[in-house]
């Protein structure tokens, strides 16, 4: 949701703790990693230490172009930093956010809503569209016909995704042992279609119109 916002307030400017992700498909990307903010100094604090192997205030000296030679370990730490040259990527791509890629973003996902408002096999997410800068986008095919419009998409080279199976049907979380029905029957009408600052409004159109032809 990076970029967007929340009643008025922006994403990541509220609350105890946000995440964000910024891998290849996300609103801005510095190829992998991703960032955590808090208003919290402490918590701030002993994050930096973490992914740094918990060696303590280790981010603040190389900040600074110093290294810790001496150092103290209390807890267990990752290497979760990002690289310097993620970093640089992402510095770039936030400077587009608000010029390039939101606009962009936001109006192609408005014109899908727009050319398949009519689609009887075709429904969508209840969502603040004018306060939402979406980094996929999701729709429900209805009537069990989902897999074969991803196939029928498939055929023409437009890429699709399934975003994302429910946590409860996954082996670590009980493998489907709860059940949970309309989390079910939505993952079975998923289908993501391709949205990027890259796209034309062409490319939303023949997307649109293909699955206009699967569904008839």
């Amino acid at each position: 949701a990076f970029g967007g916002t929340y009643k008025g307030k922006t994403i990541g400017g509220f609350g105890d703790v946000a995440c964000f992700s910024f891998d290849g498909i996300k609103n801005i990307t510095c190829g992998e990693g991703g960032a955590i903010v808090s208003k919290d100094k402490k918590l701030i604090e002993r994050a930096r230490d973490l992914r740094l192997l918990a060696v303590q205030r280790d981010s603040e000296k190389r900040y600074r172009g110093e290294r810790s030679w001496e150092f103290d370990v209390s807890e267990q730490g990752w290497r979760y930093h990002m690289s310097d040259i993620m970093a640089a990527i992402g510095r770039t791509q936030l400077k587009r956010l608000e010029p390039e890629f939101k606009p962009a973003r936001m109006r192609l996902a408005r014109r899908y809503r727009e050319r398949l408002a009519d689609v009887a096999g075709v429904k969508f997410f209840e969502t603040a569209i004018d306060a939402t800068v979406p980094h996929i986008m999701p729709l429900r095919i209805i009537n069990g016909k989902r897999d074969a419009v991803r196939a029928a998409l498939e055929a023409r080279e437009i890429e699709t995704g399934v975003h994302y199976k429910p946590n409860h049907l996954l082996s670590r979380f009980g493998g489907g042992a709860s059940k949970l029905p309309v989390a079910e029957q939505l993952y079975g009408e998923l289908l993501t279609v391709p949205l990027h600052p890259a796209l034309a409004d062409a490319d939303v159109d023949r997307v649109v119109a293909e699955i206009r032809a699967a569904l008839n």
